[in-house]
Protein backbone atom coordinates (compact mmCIF):
# COMPACT_ATOMS: atom_id res chain seq x y z
CA UNK A 1 0.00 0.00 0.00
CA UNK A 2 2.84 2.39 0.84
CA UNK A 3 4.45 1.70 -2.51
CA UNK A 4 1.17 2.28 -4.34
CA UNK A 5 0.75 5.57 -2.50
CA UNK A 6 4.20 6.74 -3.57
CA UNK A 7 3.48 5.82 -7.18
CA UNK A 8 0.18 7.71 -7.12
CA UNK A 9 1.88 10.74 -5.61
CA UNK A 10 4.58 10.62 -8.29
CA UNK A 11 1.90 10.43 -11.00
CA UNK A 12 0.07 13.38 -9.46
CA UNK A 13 3.26 15.47 -9.25
CA UNK A 14 4.13 14.72 -12.87
CA UNK A 15 0.61 15.56 -14.03
CA UNK A 16 0.67 18.84 -12.13
CA UNK A 17 4.04 19.79 -13.60
CA UNK A 18 2.79 19.08 -17.11
CA UNK A 19 -0.33 21.16 -16.55
CA UNK A 20 1.59 24.10 -15.02
CA UNK A 21 3.79 24.25 -18.10
CA UNK A 22 0.68 24.66 -20.23
CA UNK A 23 -2.08 26.01 -17.98
CA UNK A 24 -4.48 26.70 -20.88
CA UNK A 25 -4.62 22.99 -21.70
CA UNK A 26 -7.83 21.68 -20.11
CA UNK A 27 -6.97 18.06 -20.90
CA UNK A 28 -3.78 18.30 -18.80
CA UNK A 29 -5.73 19.99 -16.03
CA UNK A 30 -8.31 17.19 -15.96
CA UNK A 31 -5.52 14.62 -15.91
CA UNK A 32 -3.96 16.36 -12.93
CA UNK A 33 -7.28 16.51 -11.06
CA UNK A 34 -7.93 12.83 -11.76
CA UNK A 35 -4.48 11.78 -10.50
CA UNK A 36 -4.88 13.99 -7.44
CA UNK A 37 -8.25 12.42 -6.66
CA UNK A 38 -6.78 8.90 -6.90
CA UNK A 39 -3.91 9.88 -4.62
CA UNK A 40 -6.19 11.46 -2.03
CA UNK A 41 -8.53 8.47 -2.03
CA UNK A 42 -5.59 6.13 -1.47
CA UNK A 43 -4.24 8.42 1.24
CA UNK A 44 -7.62 8.46 2.98
CA UNK A 45 -7.79 4.66 2.89
CA UNK A 46 -4.35 4.42 4.46
CA UNK A 47 -5.34 6.89 7.19
CA UNK A 48 -8.43 4.84 8.03
CA UNK A 49 -6.44 1.62 8.20
CA UNK A 50 -3.83 3.20 10.47
CA UNK A 51 -6.29 5.15 12.66
CA UNK A 52 -6.65 2.43 15.29
CA UNK A 53 -2.97 1.75 15.91
CA UNK A 54 -0.99 4.73 14.64
CA UNK A 55 -1.83 7.67 16.92
CA UNK A 56 1.78 8.91 17.22
CA UNK A 57 2.00 9.01 13.41
CA UNK A 58 -1.20 11.11 13.30
CA UNK A 59 0.30 13.64 15.68
CA UNK A 60 3.48 13.75 13.63
CA UNK A 61 1.43 14.28 10.46
CA UNK A 62 -0.51 17.10 12.14
CA UNK A 63 2.71 18.83 13.16
CA UNK A 64 4.05 18.49 9.63
CA UNK A 65 0.87 19.98 8.14
CA UNK A 66 0.99 22.86 10.59
CA UNK A 67 4.63 23.50 9.75
CA UNK A 68 3.84 23.50 6.02
CA UNK A 69 0.91 25.87 6.59
CA UNK A 70 3.01 28.35 8.57
CA UNK A 71 5.75 28.18 5.95
CA UNK A 72 3.22 28.85 3.17
CA UNK A 73 1.80 31.78 5.12
CA UNK A 74 5.27 33.23 5.63
CA UNK A 75 5.99 33.04 1.89
CA UNK A 76 2.67 34.69 1.04
CA UNK A 77 3.15 37.51 3.59
CA UNK A 78 6.45 38.36 1.92
CA UNK A 79 4.57 38.94 -1.33
CA UNK A 80 0.88 39.45 -0.57
CA UNK A 81 0.02 40.51 -4.14
CA UNK A 82 0.92 37.02 -5.40
CA UNK A 83 -2.39 35.14 -5.64
CA UNK A 84 -0.61 31.83 -6.28
CA UNK A 85 1.16 32.03 -2.91
CA UNK A 86 -2.12 33.00 -1.24
CA UNK A 87 -3.89 29.98 -2.76
CA UNK A 88 -1.04 27.73 -1.62
CA UNK A 89 -1.40 29.06 1.93
CA UNK A 90 -5.18 28.52 1.87
CA UNK A 91 -4.67 24.98 0.56
CA UNK A 92 -2.14 24.19 3.29
CA UNK A 93 -4.41 25.73 5.91
CA UNK A 94 -7.37 23.67 4.70
CA UNK A 95 -5.36 20.43 4.88
CA UNK A 96 -4.21 21.28 8.41
CA UNK A 97 -7.70 22.21 9.60
CA UNK A 98 -9.20 19.04 8.11
CA UNK A 99 -6.58 16.91 9.84
CA UNK A 100 -7.14 18.83 13.06
CA UNK A 101 -10.90 18.33 12.85
CA UNK A 102 -10.41 14.62 12.20
CA UNK A 103 -8.28 14.30 15.31
CA UNK A 104 -10.80 16.33 17.31
CA UNK A 105 -13.66 14.05 16.27
CA UNK A 106 -11.69 11.00 17.36
CA UNK A 107 -10.87 12.46 20.79
CA UNK A 108 -13.50 15.10 21.70
CA UNK A 109 -13.06 14.66 25.45
CA UNK A 110 -9.38 15.41 25.30
CA UNK A 111 -10.02 18.51 23.20
CA UNK A 112 -12.58 19.90 25.65
CA UNK A 113 -10.05 19.45 28.41
CA UNK A 114 -7.39 21.19 26.29
CA UNK A 115 -9.75 24.07 25.50
CA UNK A 116 -10.51 24.60 29.17
CA UNK A 117 -6.81 24.54 29.97
CA UNK A 118 -6.15 27.12 27.25
CA UNK A 119 -8.80 29.38 28.72
CA UNK A 120 -7.45 29.00 32.25
CA UNK A 121 -3.80 29.48 31.22
CA UNK A 122 -4.70 32.71 29.43
CA UNK A 123 -5.95 34.29 32.65
CA UNK A 124 -3.59 35.90 35.14
CA UNK A 125 -4.05 35.54 38.85
CA UNK A 126 -5.43 38.60 40.65
CA UNK A 127 -6.43 39.53 44.16
CA UNK A 128 -10.12 39.46 43.22
CA UNK A 129 -12.40 36.74 44.62
CA UNK A 130 -12.40 33.48 42.70
CA UNK A 131 -15.42 31.80 41.15
CA UNK A 132 -15.98 28.18 40.19
CA UNK A 133 -16.36 27.17 36.56
CA UNK A 134 -18.56 24.37 35.20
CA UNK A 135 -15.89 21.75 35.96
CA UNK A 136 -15.40 22.83 39.54
CA UNK A 137 -12.08 24.58 38.89
CA UNK A 138 -11.32 27.88 40.65
CA UNK A 139 -10.72 30.73 38.22
CA UNK A 140 -10.32 34.47 38.93
CA UNK A 141 -13.39 36.64 38.41
CA UNK A 142 -11.34 39.50 36.88
CA UNK A 143 -9.02 38.36 34.10
CA UNK A 144 -7.08 39.63 31.10
CA UNK A 145 -7.12 37.52 27.94
CA UNK A 146 -5.38 39.99 25.67
CA UNK A 147 -1.82 39.21 26.84
CA UNK A 148 -1.70 35.43 26.65
CA UNK A 149 -2.85 32.63 24.38
CA UNK A 150 -5.99 34.37 23.14
CA UNK A 151 -4.28 36.18 20.27
CA UNK A 152 -6.89 36.73 17.61
CA UNK A 153 -7.22 38.06 14.10
CA UNK A 154 -8.78 41.26 15.48
CA UNK A 155 -5.67 43.32 14.64
CA UNK A 156 -4.93 45.89 17.30
CA UNK A 157 -8.25 45.42 19.09
CA UNK A 158 -7.93 45.07 22.86
CA UNK A 159 -9.89 42.21 24.39
CA UNK A 160 -9.26 42.92 28.08
CA UNK A 161 -11.65 40.93 30.15
CA UNK A 162 -13.11 42.68 33.16
CA UNK A 163 -15.18 41.37 36.03
CA UNK A 164 -18.89 41.78 36.32
CA UNK A 165 -18.39 44.91 38.38
CA UNK A 166 -17.72 46.90 35.20
CA UNK A 167 -21.30 48.14 34.76
CA UNK A 168 -20.35 50.64 32.03
CA UNK A 169 -19.28 48.04 29.45
CA UNK A 170 -21.45 46.88 26.58
CA UNK A 171 -19.09 44.00 25.68
CA UNK A 172 -19.50 40.42 26.90
CA UNK A 173 -16.78 37.77 26.83
CA UNK A 174 -18.31 34.39 25.84
CA UNK A 175 -16.16 31.33 26.60
CA UNK A 176 -16.37 27.53 26.28
CA UNK A 177 -18.07 27.67 22.89
CA UNK A 178 -18.45 24.69 20.59
CA UNK A 179 -16.04 24.60 17.66
CA UNK A 180 -19.00 24.16 15.30
CA UNK A 181 -20.86 27.31 16.39
CA UNK A 182 -21.65 30.06 13.88
CA UNK A 183 -22.82 33.68 14.14
CA UNK A 184 -26.49 32.86 13.51
CA UNK A 185 -26.54 30.30 16.32
CA UNK A 186 -24.82 32.64 18.79
CA UNK A 187 -27.18 35.50 17.96
CA UNK A 188 -30.20 33.24 18.51
CA UNK A 189 -28.95 32.49 22.04
CA UNK A 190 -29.28 36.18 22.96
CA UNK A 191 -32.74 36.74 21.42
CA UNK A 192 -34.27 37.20 24.87
CA UNK A 193 -31.90 40.09 25.70
CA UNK A 194 -33.51 43.55 25.61
CA UNK A 195 -31.04 45.07 23.15
CA UNK A 196 -29.36 44.45 19.81
CA UNK A 197 -26.04 42.76 19.09
CA UNK A 198 -23.78 45.29 17.35
CA UNK A 199 -20.94 42.95 16.45
CA UNK A 200 -19.34 39.58 17.22
CA UNK A 201 -15.55 39.14 17.25
CA UNK A 202 -14.39 35.51 17.17
CA UNK A 203 -11.22 34.55 19.01
CA UNK A 204 -8.81 32.92 16.56
CA UNK A 205 -5.20 31.83 16.64
CA UNK A 206 -3.07 34.59 15.08
CA UNK A 207 -0.89 32.17 13.12
CA UNK A 208 -3.34 29.49 11.97
CA UNK A 209 -6.72 31.25 12.09
CA UNK A 210 -7.99 28.33 14.18
CA UNK A 211 -11.05 29.12 16.32
CA UNK A 212 -10.13 29.17 20.03
CA UNK A 213 -13.59 28.54 21.47
CA UNK A 214 -14.46 32.07 22.63
CA UNK A 215 -15.87 35.35 21.32
CA UNK A 216 -16.48 38.99 22.27
CA UNK A 217 -20.06 40.17 21.75
CA UNK A 218 -20.83 43.91 21.64
CA UNK A 219 -24.38 44.91 22.60
CA UNK A 220 -26.16 48.18 21.91
CA UNK A 221 -25.99 49.27 25.56
CA UNK A 222 -24.39 48.36 28.90
CA UNK A 223 -27.80 47.36 30.26
CA UNK A 224 -28.24 44.85 27.43
CA UNK A 225 -24.80 43.40 28.16
CA UNK A 226 -25.73 43.09 31.85
CA UNK A 227 -28.98 41.32 30.94
CA UNK A 228 -27.06 38.84 28.78
CA UNK A 229 -25.04 37.64 31.78
CA UNK A 230 -28.04 35.71 33.13
CA UNK A 231 -27.54 33.29 30.23
CA UNK A 232 -24.17 32.17 31.59
CA UNK A 233 -24.24 28.39 31.95
CA UNK A 234 -26.69 27.92 29.08
CA UNK A 235 -25.93 24.80 27.07
CA UNK A 236 -25.25 25.58 23.41
CA UNK A 237 -24.36 22.75 21.01
CA UNK A 238 -23.52 20.48 23.92
CA UNK A 239 -21.35 22.92 25.91
CA UNK A 240 -22.19 25.29 28.76
CA UNK A 241 -21.03 28.76 27.75
CA UNK A 242 -19.46 31.12 30.30
CA UNK A 243 -20.21 34.84 30.20
CA UNK A 244 -18.41 37.78 31.78
CA UNK A 245 -18.38 41.51 31.11
CA UNK A 246 -15.37 42.71 29.15
CA UNK A 247 -13.94 46.21 28.80
CA UNK A 248 -14.28 48.12 25.54
CA UNK A 249 -12.20 51.22 24.97
CA UNK A 250 -14.80 53.69 23.73
CA UNK A 251 -16.81 56.41 25.46
CA UNK A 252 -20.01 55.56 23.59
CA UNK A 253 -21.87 52.35 24.27
CA UNK A 254 -21.97 51.30 20.60
CA UNK A 255 -18.41 52.31 19.86
CA UNK A 256 -15.99 49.57 18.79
CA UNK A 257 -12.84 49.09 20.84
CA UNK A 258 -10.89 49.71 17.62
CA UNK A 259 -12.37 53.18 17.37
CA UNK A 260 -12.22 56.22 19.67
CA UNK A 261 -13.80 59.60 19.11
CA UNK A 262 -13.10 62.44 21.61
CA UNK A 263 -16.42 64.00 20.58
CA UNK A 264 -19.38 62.98 18.44
CA UNK A 265 -20.42 65.39 15.66
CA UNK A 266 -24.16 65.99 15.40
CA UNK A 267 -24.04 67.14 11.77
CA UNK A 268 -22.04 65.97 8.71
CA UNK A 269 -19.81 68.43 6.86
CA UNK A 270 -21.05 70.01 3.64
CA UNK A 271 -21.01 67.65 0.66
CA UNK A 272 -22.78 69.45 -2.21
CA UNK A 273 -21.61 66.98 -4.88
CA UNK A 274 -22.72 64.00 -2.77
CA UNK A 275 -19.29 62.34 -3.02
CA UNK A 276 -19.40 58.88 -1.43
CA UNK A 277 -15.67 58.04 -1.49
CA UNK A 278 -12.96 59.28 0.87
CA UNK A 279 -9.21 59.03 1.26
CA UNK A 280 -8.38 57.65 4.72
CA UNK A 281 -4.80 58.25 5.81
CA UNK A 282 -2.48 57.66 8.79
CA UNK A 283 -3.85 54.17 9.37
CA UNK A 284 -2.27 51.67 11.73
CA UNK A 285 -0.02 49.23 9.85
CA UNK A 286 -1.82 46.28 11.48
CA UNK A 287 -5.30 47.26 10.34
CA UNK A 288 -7.41 44.98 8.16
CA UNK A 289 -10.62 45.43 6.21
CA UNK A 290 -12.91 43.98 8.87
CA UNK A 291 -11.47 46.23 11.58
CA UNK A 292 -11.76 49.37 9.46
CA UNK A 293 -15.35 48.65 8.40
CA UNK A 294 -16.45 47.76 11.94
CA UNK A 295 -14.79 50.92 13.30
CA UNK A 296 -16.96 53.05 11.03
CA UNK A 297 -20.02 50.91 11.79
CA UNK A 298 -19.54 51.43 15.53
CA UNK A 299 -20.11 55.18 15.09
CA UNK A 300 -23.10 54.70 12.80
CA UNK A 301 -21.31 55.07 9.45
CA UNK A 302 -21.86 52.50 6.70
CA UNK A 303 -18.81 51.73 4.54
CA UNK A 304 -18.98 49.29 1.62
CA UNK A 305 -15.58 48.94 -0.04
CA UNK A 306 -11.94 49.40 0.97
CA UNK A 307 -9.09 49.83 -1.49
CA UNK A 308 -5.65 49.69 0.17
CA UNK A 309 -2.89 51.94 -1.17
CA UNK A 310 0.21 49.79 -1.67
CA UNK A 311 3.59 50.01 -3.38
CA UNK A 312 3.22 48.74 -6.95
CA UNK A 313 6.60 47.00 -6.90
CA UNK A 314 6.75 45.50 -3.41
CA UNK A 315 3.08 45.45 -2.41
CA UNK A 316 3.97 47.14 0.91
CA UNK A 317 1.08 48.91 2.63
CA UNK A 318 1.37 52.71 2.68
CA UNK A 319 -0.90 53.21 5.70
CA UNK A 320 -3.76 54.68 3.69
CA UNK A 321 -6.80 53.62 1.71
CA UNK A 322 -9.78 54.75 -0.33
CA UNK A 323 -13.11 53.90 1.30
CA UNK A 324 -16.42 53.91 -0.56
CA UNK A 325 -19.36 54.58 1.76
CA UNK A 326 -23.00 53.62 1.41
CA UNK A 327 -24.01 57.21 0.74
CA UNK A 328 -22.66 60.74 0.44
CA UNK A 329 -24.12 61.46 3.88
CA UNK A 330 -22.03 58.66 5.41
CA UNK A 331 -18.90 60.01 3.72
CA UNK A 332 -19.64 63.52 5.00
CA UNK A 333 -20.11 62.23 8.54
CA UNK A 334 -16.80 60.33 8.31
CA UNK A 335 -15.05 63.60 7.40
CA UNK A 336 -16.80 65.30 10.33
CA UNK A 337 -15.51 62.62 12.74
CA UNK A 338 -12.01 63.04 11.31
CA UNK A 339 -12.18 66.78 12.01
CA UNK A 340 -13.26 65.91 15.57
CA UNK A 341 -10.12 63.80 16.15
CA UNK A 342 -11.31 60.26 15.28
CA UNK A 343 -8.80 57.53 16.20
CA UNK A 344 -8.72 54.01 14.80
CA UNK A 345 -6.39 51.52 16.50
CA UNK A 346 -5.00 54.38 18.59
CA UNK A 347 -3.98 56.52 15.60
CA UNK A 348 -5.69 59.78 14.57
CA UNK A 349 -6.88 59.20 11.01
CA UNK A 350 -7.17 61.85 8.31
CA UNK A 351 -10.28 61.56 6.15
CA UNK A 352 -10.88 63.68 3.03
CA UNK A 353 -13.34 63.52 0.16
CA UNK A 354 -11.95 61.75 -2.91
CA UNK A 355 -14.37 61.77 -5.88
CA UNK A 356 -14.30 58.74 -8.15
CA UNK A 357 -12.44 59.08 -11.39
CA UNK A 358 -14.35 59.37 -14.68
CA UNK A 359 -17.11 61.25 -12.93
CA UNK A 360 -18.39 58.33 -10.86
CA UNK A 361 -19.46 60.08 -7.67
CA UNK A 362 -22.14 58.09 -5.88
CA UNK A 363 -23.01 54.53 -5.08
CA UNK A 364 -26.22 54.86 -7.08
CA UNK A 365 -24.32 56.09 -10.17
CA UNK A 366 -21.32 53.81 -10.47
CA UNK A 367 -21.71 52.63 -14.03
CA UNK A 368 -19.12 54.36 -16.19
CA UNK A 369 -18.07 52.31 -19.26
CA UNK A 370 -14.34 52.42 -19.88
CA UNK A 371 -14.77 51.68 -23.57
CA UNK A 372 -17.25 50.05 -25.89
CA UNK A 373 -17.37 46.28 -25.81
CA UNK A 374 -16.48 44.30 -28.89
CA UNK A 375 -19.17 42.79 -31.11
CA UNK A 376 -20.84 39.65 -29.80
CA UNK A 377 -19.26 36.57 -31.42
CA UNK A 378 -21.51 34.58 -33.72
CA UNK A 379 -23.31 32.05 -31.56
CA UNK A 380 -22.07 33.77 -28.42
CA UNK A 381 -19.31 32.71 -26.03
CA UNK A 382 -19.19 31.28 -22.52
CA UNK A 383 -16.01 33.18 -21.60
CA UNK A 384 -15.64 36.83 -20.62
CA UNK A 385 -12.55 38.99 -20.20
CA UNK A 386 -12.19 41.13 -17.06
CA UNK A 387 -9.70 44.02 -16.90
CA UNK A 388 -8.78 46.94 -14.64
CA UNK A 389 -9.27 44.66 -11.63
CA UNK A 390 -8.16 45.61 -8.15
CA UNK A 391 -5.01 43.83 -6.94
CA UNK A 392 -6.92 43.10 -3.71
CA UNK A 393 -9.75 41.33 -5.55
CA UNK A 394 -10.74 37.93 -4.19
CA UNK A 395 -12.19 35.17 -6.36
CA UNK A 396 -15.39 35.11 -4.29
CA UNK A 397 -15.90 38.85 -4.84
CA UNK A 398 -15.82 38.39 -8.61
CA UNK A 399 -18.30 35.53 -8.35
CA UNK A 400 -20.68 37.65 -6.27
CA UNK A 401 -20.31 40.58 -8.68
CA UNK A 402 -21.41 38.40 -11.59
CA UNK A 403 -24.45 36.89 -9.86
CA UNK A 404 -26.97 35.58 -10.79
CA UNK A 405 -24.63 34.32 -13.52
CA UNK A 406 -22.61 31.32 -12.34
CA UNK A 407 -18.85 31.20 -12.94
CA UNK A 408 -17.46 27.73 -13.66
CA UNK A 409 -13.79 28.64 -13.71
CA UNK A 410 -11.55 31.70 -13.28
CA UNK A 411 -8.10 32.10 -14.83
CA UNK A 412 -6.05 35.04 -13.57
CA UNK A 413 -3.33 36.61 -15.72
CA UNK A 414 0.19 37.00 -14.31
CA UNK A 415 3.39 38.64 -15.55
CA UNK A 416 5.71 35.98 -16.97
CA UNK A 417 8.84 37.48 -15.43
CA UNK A 418 7.71 38.70 -12.00
CA UNK A 419 4.72 36.43 -11.45
CA UNK A 420 2.69 39.42 -10.24
CA UNK A 421 -1.04 39.64 -10.87
CA UNK A 422 -1.78 41.78 -13.96
CA UNK A 423 -5.19 42.97 -12.77
CA UNK A 424 -7.01 40.95 -15.44
CA UNK A 425 -8.35 37.50 -16.11
CA UNK A 426 -10.90 35.29 -17.87
CA UNK A 427 -14.05 33.76 -16.41
CA UNK A 428 -15.91 30.84 -17.94
CA UNK A 429 -19.69 30.66 -17.40
CA UNK A 430 -22.21 27.85 -17.83
CA UNK A 431 -24.19 29.57 -20.59
CA UNK A 432 -23.41 32.12 -23.31
CA UNK A 433 -26.52 34.07 -22.26
CA UNK A 434 -24.91 34.62 -18.85
CA UNK A 435 -21.94 36.32 -20.49
CA UNK A 436 -24.35 38.62 -22.33
CA UNK A 437 -25.83 39.70 -18.99
CA UNK A 438 -22.46 40.15 -17.29
CA UNK A 439 -21.22 42.31 -20.20
CA UNK A 440 -23.92 44.83 -19.24
CA UNK A 441 -21.98 45.46 -16.00
CA UNK A 442 -19.00 46.82 -17.93
CA UNK A 443 -17.73 49.93 -16.13
CA UNK A 444 -19.41 49.20 -12.81
CA UNK A 445 -17.46 49.54 -9.58
CA UNK A 446 -15.79 46.39 -8.26
CA UNK A 447 -13.67 46.76 -5.12
CA UNK A 448 -13.15 50.45 -5.77
CA UNK A 449 -12.36 50.26 -9.50
CA UNK A 450 -14.53 50.48 -12.65
CA UNK A 451 -14.11 47.03 -14.18
CA UNK A 452 -13.72 46.44 -17.91
CA UNK A 453 -15.68 43.47 -19.24
CA UNK A 454 -15.65 42.16 -22.80
CA UNK A 455 -16.29 39.04 -24.85
CA UNK A 456 -13.31 36.71 -24.90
Amino acid sequence: TKRKLKELKADMTAAKKAWKEEEDNKTLKKAFKRSRKLYREALEEEKKSDASDDKPAEKSCLKTLKKEMLSAKKQWKKKESDKTLKKEFKRAKKLYMEAKALQQNENPGGLEEKNDKDLENSKESTSNPEVTDQKGNNVPADTDVSKDNHESNERGINSNLAGTSNSGSNRVFVANLSYSIDEETLRSVFKSVQGDIVSIKWGEDKSTGEFKGYAHVDFSSPSAAADALVLSGTEVLGREMRLELSENNGPASKQSSACYAPSHPTQPVANPENVDRCFVGNLNWKIDKETLLSAFESIGIKAEHVFWVTDKQTGDFYGSSFVTFQSGADAAMAVAYSDAGLQILKRPVKIQFSPHKNGVKTVENRKQPLRETSARPEGGTKTAFFGNLSFNLEEEQLRQFCEPAKIKEIRWLYHKDSGNFKGAGFAEFTEASEVDEVIKKNGMNLVGRPVRIDYA
